[in-house]
Parts: C-alpha cells; sequence; structure tokens
C-alpha cells in the first residue's frame, strides 16, 4: 500500500505526519470476472479475434494456397518475425483457421501455411 507521503520534505529531514489505516475483511475487494484480467495471448473466439485482428484476416484471404511465412509476412508489410508467430500464427493456427503442411514439424524452415475451410468460412464472416 502506498503511503501518502511528499518524498521530498522526508528527503530533506521535515516531520511527516500520515494516518494509520485498518482494513476490515468486508472492507476487502472481492475481483469480479470483469476485474480478472485476461491472458493478452488468449483471444475468447475466433470471431473476436478475427474482428480485432485485420492483420489475420488478410492472412485467411492470401494464404488460399501453401505460402512460407516470409511470403506472408511481406505481404503484410512486417519485419517481427516473433511477433508475426505469436500475435498472428499462433492463434490461427490454434483456432484451426490455418493449417501447416509440415504439423509434425513446426519449426522447420520448409514449413508452409494454407487457409483451412473453416478459415475461408470465417473470413466471409468477418
Amino acid at each position: 500500500m502506498a503511503l501518502p507521503i511528499n518524498i521530498n520534505e522526508l528527503l530533506n529531514g521535515r516531520t511527516v505526519e500520515w494516518e494509520r489505516i485498518e482494513v476490515t475483511p468486508q472492507d476487502e475487494v472481492q475481483n469480479t470476472p470483469q476485474d480478472t484480467p485476461q491472458a493478452e495471448d488468449t483471444p475468447q473466439d475466433e470471431y473476436t479475434f478475427l474482428s480485432k485482428n485485420k492483420q489475420a484476416v488478410r492472412v485467411l484471404e492470401f494464404c488460399t494456397e501453401y505460402k512460407q511465412s516470409n511470403e506472408i509476412m511481406s505481404q503484410l508489410g512486417l519485419s517481427d518475425k516473433k511477433h508475426f508467430r505469436k500475435k498472428i500464427l499462433k492463434p490461427l493456427i490454434e483456432f484451426s483457421l490455418l493449417e501447416m503442411s509440415l504439423p509434425e514439424k513446426p519449426k522447420s524452415p520448409k514449413q508452409k501455411y494454407k487457409t483451412t475451410e473453416k478459415g475461408v468460412m470465417f473470413v466471409k464472416l468477418v
């Protein structure tokens, strides 16, 4: 808990007065669902993710055939591979909107990505 003290006065040797505050159990704040922060990397559902992430929609529209990640990033004008994988590719794959050509080797340099049928349907909805 932060104390209501002017730190400059304290550092200059002046006497600082403050008041003690007692907290009783009924004063404690309970977290409600809307107070609980959501994990930033976990979108709620496919539709919400796509409606908030226009770049993800562009990936789905672009990947009608298998494309390498560098081709997709170039199409979007992105250069940060870590951000691209974490914020765009990973959720699209987890929601089964994008499929990998080599699912058994997710980090293969030969990996390519293609929009699934489910992804095509979601693009039409958004």
